[in-house]
């Protein structure tokens, strides 16, 4: 959904311009393609509505961000395979976080938005340092994880 709120935004919410970009290139059936539209008019619409035109995220993308964090306390203290993950990720999540400098972001947060700023540099044929690949693939491994056990609670 990241990438999705940021498309819109680089689109200027203009639905026209998503389906001229985006939907018309999409291999599906024209009613599948009217589908797809109508589902961007509603984030359009929610984002317009609220105050993630310019960044932000929706409620309901946060809403489940905080499920995740909370998911992401409890297996920290209950389950040894996260805990090990968790252990691996600590030097990186530690400097990650101070480099951040938001104490009110989560160890989740912070996964989400390093292996969404990878995901740009690779998209924007930007260098990337091993180190860089090496820390993505450790949050990666958590969120993997974290959301296995979500899907399975819910």
């Amino acid at each position: 959904m990241y990438k999705t709120e940021d498309l819109l935004r680089a689109f200027e919410f203009d639905i026209e311009q998503v389906d001229r970009y985006m939907i018309v290139h999409l291999p599906l059936k024209e009613d599948e393609k009217a589908k797809e539209k109508e589902w961007y008019k509603e984030i359009i619409e929610r984002m317009t509505s609220t105050d993630g035109m310019i960044s932000g995220h929706l409620k309901e993308v946060q809403d489940i961000v905080t499920d995740l964090e909370d998911l992401h306390g409890n297996l920290k203290n209950t389950d040894p395979e996260y805990q090990e993950l968790i252990s691996r990720a600590r030097n990186d999540l530690d400097q990650y976080l101070k480099i951040a400098n938001d104490n009110d972001m989560g160890e989740v947060q912070l996964c989400l938005n390093a292996v969404y700023g990878y995901l740009l540099l690779k998209l924007e044929n930007k260098p990337i340092f091993d180190s860089q690949k090496e820390t993505v693939e450790k949050f990666g491994a958590v969120l993997a994880y974290l959301s296995f056990k979500y899907r399975d609670q819910k």
